[in-house]
């Protein structure tokens, strides 16, 4: 945030307060510089008064501006009523999945469809072999394997598997 201290302000800050000064919107300490100013010194009065002035103007200038005609807002109402109503995603949804896909589907061109249909058969395929790698290795064996035991069965001594409930400590 940025505050600017009393000492810290020009003379030249007065001039820039003249806005505000003119339409109240100050807070006390500066309008009490201010007046002390204008008091003072018969420069700082004449750009209130330009100020003052530059107000007046641009508030004739604002009412001068047409506004929209009556017939504008009767316009867009019945634009507005003569869009048709859909049912929310939700209530469609209720009505059957399938129905909302089927008709969600049918929103899109088939050449779309068919460049996603290829997509999705890419990404099972990618999918499908990437598991296949994490299963089973190209030699026939498998990879998958306990940490607390050989993979392979031992000749000799006898081995078990212990598991423990969530709820043990």
């Amino acid at each position: 945030m940025n505050t600017i201290k009393q000492a810290d302000r020009e003379p030249d800050d007065i001039e820039g307060l003249l806005p505000w000064y003119a339409t109240g919107k100050i807070n006390a300490a500066d309008k009490a510089r201010i007046d002390k100013a204008l008091t003072s010194d018969p420069e700082h009065a004449r750009r209130l008064a330009l100020v003052r002035e530059e107000m007046g103007e641009v508030v004739a200038l604002n009412e001068r501006i047409p506004g929209p005609s009556p017939a504008a807002l009767n316009r867009i109402m019945a634009g507005v009523a003569a869009e048709p109503r859909h049912a929310p995603v939700l209530k469609r949804a209720k009505q059957g999945l399938l129905d909302w896909l089927g008709g969600t589907l049918q929103a899109f061109s088939p050449r779309t469809l068919a460049l996603a249909a290829c997509g999705a058969v890419a990404v099972v395929a990618v999918q499908t072999a990437m598991l296949g790698g994490l299963i089973g290795s190209p030699d026939g064996t498998s990879r998958y394997g306990t940490a607390s035991a050989p993979s392979t069965a031992a000749s000799t001594g006898s081995f078990v598997m212990v598991s423990f409930v969530p709820t043990a400590t």
